[in-house]
């Protein structure tokens, strides 16, 4: 289920204020997903829950906020 107001950077940057990694839409082999990426330009998270189908549809998730923040379990 997707959250109303999702935030628009990653969640790394609470734990790092010196570092801004905006979330983009990202794809991979599973589809296109809500993401980040390091200074180099490579992938550096996964921030969405779900993969979209298209680059279109993640983008506005994206702009709507209309997406699920993906947790990470230890």
């Amino acid at each position: 289920m997707a959250t109303n107001t999702a935030p628009a950077h990653s969640k790394f940057d609470l734990d790092d204020a010196d570092n801004n990694y905006p979330l983009q839409v990202l794809q991979s082999r599973r589809g296109f997903y809500l993401g980040t990426v390091d200074d180099e330009g490579m992938p550096f998270s996964r921030e969405s829950a779900e993969y979209f189908r298209s680059h279109k549809a993640a983008e506005q998730a994206l702009n709507s906020g209309k997406w699920t923040r993906h947790s990470l379990s230890i």
